[in-house]
């Protein structure tokens, strides 16, 4: 933000503001998923991520720059509980906690190496906009495995 010409200072407020906004997406998508499905609650969030994150990378203005950040906040917090809702559904029940704890190793993978591809990328003379695209990118190339390869649980006896 503080690249892009915010002031330091009004980047914490900013933070602040939109951090709220992840509460009410985690407690909604909770709430979602038992009324409508895990997987489209999944997806539904996960897009929602992606376009807010569009958005957000390309804000020139403090209007812009607020809501889609507390867009992305809320729908990006919706996503992981999502997420970790779905995942162990997934797996057979012998295999049920080494697949979750093997795909959660593999998105800290990506937490770790995520923040320096946006510096080596920043170095590199990219635009925000490039970076939040890539990160987009990321996203619905989740989406369409999910859409594609992942099963519905809602309302399914597991093993």
């Amino acid at each position: 933000m503080v690249e892009k010409g915010f002031s330091l200072i009004s980047s914490f407020k900013y933070v602040l503001i939109m951090t709220l906004a992840q509460l009410p997406g985690y407690f909604t998508a909770a709430w979602f998923i038992e009324k409508i499905g895990r997987k489209f609650v999944l997806v539904t969030y996960l897009l929602g991520t992606a376009a807010s994150a569009f958005v957000f990378g390309h804000a020139d203005t403090v209007t812009v720059l607020l809501i889609s950040g507390i867009f992305l906040s809320f729908f990006n917090l919706g996503a992981w509980g999502a997420l970790y809702d779905y995942t162990p559904e997934q797996y057979p029940l012998v295999i049920r906690g080494t697949g979750a704890g093997m795909a959660a190793a593999v998105g800290r993978i990506g937490g770790i190496f995520g923040p320096l591809l946006v510096g080596w990328l920043l170095t590199a003379g990219f635009d925000f906009g490039i970076i939040f695209a890539i990160f987009c990118f990321a996203i619905v190339i989740g989406v369409v495995v999910v859409l594609f390869f992942g099963k519905e649980t809602k309302q399914l006896e597991l093993e």
